[in-house]
């Protein structure tokens, strides 16, 4: 994006600094908390949301600011995807649709594309449009050109220039940018893909090469002294920020320290000391590219909003920002127009402040967050997502950083554990037990997926939300017996015809290994006991059905006749009985009915899970899609068990999608609302077996009772824990080259993985 009014009068600038005062730290928002001061977090940079009357259903995907009270939006409408720009007015909600329309004659079959308008230094605006025709079977193609269209700032046209003969036959426009001086800046790809920037005059006659090294550019900003600011990816495709010096053509790269690792729009600040501002899926950062600093300057999750729903920002004159947001399910996509200006410190100085620690935080929790604090006064949550501390360097640093404090003693009032030692945290007492906090809920909950969570019988971690990871195969082939043992499973495989695959065409040892054993490492750990049975006669034929497979599956050499084959055979594996189990994951109703259908059609099929210990379950396993847990030491423990109940509550529970919700009645909603979906479709739900298309039936009566009894009849968790994994893998992967027996190997993983639990759990 970009802004049309970069020189600002002295007393806007003045008012900008008033207002970037009020919310860069100079206090502290929210009552005391001894453990939010630790972790670093408050409720500080707080901004207020107004939303705007956008009264479109545009999905917007760029903001130009054309003057202090008006915006143009670009974006697409949700039916049939064509593009359109609005004139937004913000003071007065008025919006109004631009004919802004390709400037010429496009012969039959030719189609024409715009780019987002560019700002011009002299407050004129710029445009792009590709043209291009192809025939029908799409054999014949002609690329018609780029062509320049600019604007007045009542976008009136001023001039058209169409630029196809500029380039040569050997060299595409990818994009172009007016510099200060009234030149452009030219991004241009050759034939290999490689990209230059060339500076043209107003005539487009070339003006130089530009030596810097970049592999994209992004977009340009003007500064405030007058100089042309780049946003690109360098040669090793790291995000930089460089200024263009129009004398020597050459950019100079600015260095940054700070910034996160990734954001997802940059735009430009409106006066000192941030020339430019980066969103992030937690902040918006101010950049001081005369220091190479940058700081938090909104805070998306004090200010209600989760930043990867931001689709595009703009700091307005007066240091508000107008924010673009945008949410996806699997039903709809909403856009949303809103003003952010700083909230008021006097308003959360009596608030209590929750701290809540993450990895990351899931995009489901945030909302969730989000909405308890917009509805309640007393409380607000702040966050620390302890991903802000990986570096390129190290992906590691933010999970090292979160145990580091967590073994500190430095814990938040609520924590996400997942990616930590769960086990290990646990017997150090951290964790409340929410056991009598779920006792009697059977009947309103799917208490098996509580349950499985348990820990040497303690509830310490809660989901609200599932996915089943399973295995499905023919009922004349396995049977319908549920959840086999490890002797039973072998059997099973053992009579399976040598010309049948277990898991799916091109099987490979290290993906057998994968199916057979990572999937399923709770059958031979027993966290509880803090024991494990690797060394045992069933674990040593595991090993050996991998060592069948062959080392790899040569699929990146293959032609596109072989991939036609394999897309064929792939289809209609288990139907022609070609393959045994299906590795699947159940989330939804009628995806788990399709694929049930698609692979098997009318046959019987079994859920036969994989191996259970003990002759426990069904063999299916639960997959959260997150967790959450309460320190023992919170003094708001009833403040935090609300915010839990928040997640588990049937307003929340019943909006679900892309897994199933833990409340019983929300399950029969999101199911329900799954068939109905699928009734919606004009010619059906269609599946491609091959190259033919499979019209699914719909959902068959009984089917969803089925899946809520397989649910209930789950009793394990699938948790992957790196650490026994590559101990597993190397070991293994040292019997398949031949270096030691699947015996050595069994009792080598028996000894690391016995030894590495008894640290973790002891």
């Amino acid at each position: 994006m970009q802004k049309m009014n970069w020189k600002r009068t002295a007393a806007m600038l003045t008012a900008v600094m008033l207002l970037s005062g009020t919310v860069t730290g100079c206090h502290k928002a929210g009552g005391s908390n001894p453990v939010a001061e630790k972790l670093g977090i408050s409720l500080d940079h707080s901004y207020k949301a107004e939303e705007m009357d956008l009264s479109t259903e545009i999905s917007v995907n760029n903001m130009t600011l054309l003057t202090d009270d008006t915006v143009l939006l670009s974006g697409y409408d949700t039916v049939d995807y064509e593009d359109h720009s609005l004139l937004y007015t913000i003071s007065t909600g008025e919006c109004k649709e631009l004919e802004l329309t390709y400037p010429g004659e496009l012969k039959d079959g030719a189609e024409a594309y715009p780019y987002p308008l560019v700002a011009n230094a002299d407050g004129s605006l710029l445009q792009l449009w590709s043209a291009y025709w192809s025939s029908e079977d799409g054999m014949d193609y002609e690329d018609l050109g780029m062509t320049l269209v600019t604007y007045d700032a009542d976008l009136e046209v001023q001039d058209t220039k169409s630029l196809k003969d500029v380039f040569s036959e050997g060299s595409s426009l990818s994009n172009l940018f007016p510099t200060p001086d009234g030149n452009y800046l030219a991004s241009v790809y050759d034939n290999n893909g490689n990209m230059k920037l060339v500076i043209y005059d107003k005539d487009f006659k070339k003006v130089a090469d530009v030596d810097a090294g970049i592999q994209y550019l992004e977009s340009t900003f003007y500064l405030p002294d007058g100089s042309l600011c780049l946003y690109y990816q360098d040669n090793n495709w790291d995000n930089c920020f460089g200024k263009l010096d129009t004398s020597s053509h050459t950019v100079s790269k600015i260095e940054v320290e700070g910034l996160p690792q990734w954001y997802s729009s940059v735009f430009a600040g409106d006066g000192e000391p941030y020339e430019i501002m980066v969103s992030a899926s937690e902040y918006v950062y101010g950049i001081d590219l005369d220091n190479g600093t940058c700081e938090e300057v909104v805070n998306w999750i004090n200010s209600d909003f989760m930043g990867d729903n931001i689709r595009d920002v703009l700091q307005l004159p007066d240091g508000r920002f107008l924010v673009g947001e945008e949410i996806n399910t699997r039903n709809s996509s909403t856009s949303k127009l809103w003003v952010l200006s700083p909230r008021d410190p006097d308003e959360l100085k009596d608030v209590k402040l929750i701290t809540m620690a993450c990895l990351y935080l899931p995009t489901n929790l945030g909302t969730a967050i989000n909405e308890y604090n917009r509805s309640n006064g007393e409380c607000r949550i702040a966050v620390m997502s302890y991903d802000k501390y990986n570096t390129d360097e190290d992906y590691e640093a933010g999970l090292e950083k979160f145990k580091t404090d967590m073994t500190s003693g430095i814990v938040a009032d609520i924590i996400c554990p997942d990616g930590l030692e769960f086990q290990s945290f646990a017997n150090k007492g951290i964790f409340l037990d929410l056991t009598d906090k779920m006792a009697g809920t059977e009947d309103t909950y799917f208490t098996s997926v509580f349950d499985a969570l348990k820990y040497r019988d303690k509830l310490y971690r809660i989901t609200p939300s599932f996915s089943v990871q399973t295995l499905a195969a023919k009922t004349e082939h396995v049977g319908d017996q549920q959840g086999l043992d490890s002797k039973a499973f072998l059997d099973l495989i053992n009579e399976t015809p040598s010309d049948m695959e277990l898991f799916g065409l091109s099987m490979t040892k290290e993906y057998a290994l994968d199916r057979l054993v990572n999937s399923n490492l709770d059958a031979f750990i027993d966290r509880n006991t803090a024991t494990c049975n690797f060394n045992t006669p069933e674990f040593i034929a595991f090993l050996e059905i991998c060592d069948r497979f062959s080392d790899t599956d040569n699929m990146n050499n293959w032609t596109d006749e072989q991939w036609e084959d394999y897309n064929e055979e792939e289809s209609y594996q288990y139907i022609k009985d070609k393959s045994l189990f299906y590795p699947c994951y159940l989330y939804d109703a009628v995806d788990t009915w399709s694929n049930q259908y698609l692979y098997f059609e009318d046959e019987d099929v079994t859920y036969v899970g994989y191996p259970v210990a003990d002759g426990k379950g069904n063999g299916g396993k639960f997959n959260c899609d997150y967790t959450v847990a309460i320190s023992a030491n919170t003094p708001y423990v009833d403040e935090c068990w609300s915010i839990i109940g928040s997640l588990l509550s049937e307003s929340s529970q019943d909006e679900l999608d892309y897994s199933f919700p833990v409340r019983r009645s929300s399950f029969d909603k999101v199911c329900e609302r799954s068939k109905q979906r699928a009734d919606e479709y004009e010619s059906g739900v269609v599946y491609m077996r091959g190259d033919k298309e499979v019209k699914i039936p719909p959902v068959p009566d009984g089917f969803i009772d089925e899946m809520r009894s397989y649910i209930d009849g789950i009793t394990s968790i699938s948790e992957y824990d790196q650490k026994v994994s590559d101990i597993v893998s190397e070991e293994a992967g040292a019997y398949f080259a031949g270096d030691r027996t699947a015996e050595k190997a069994a009792e080598n993983i028996q000894s690391r993985v016995s030894l590495y639990i008894s640290e973790q759990v002891g």
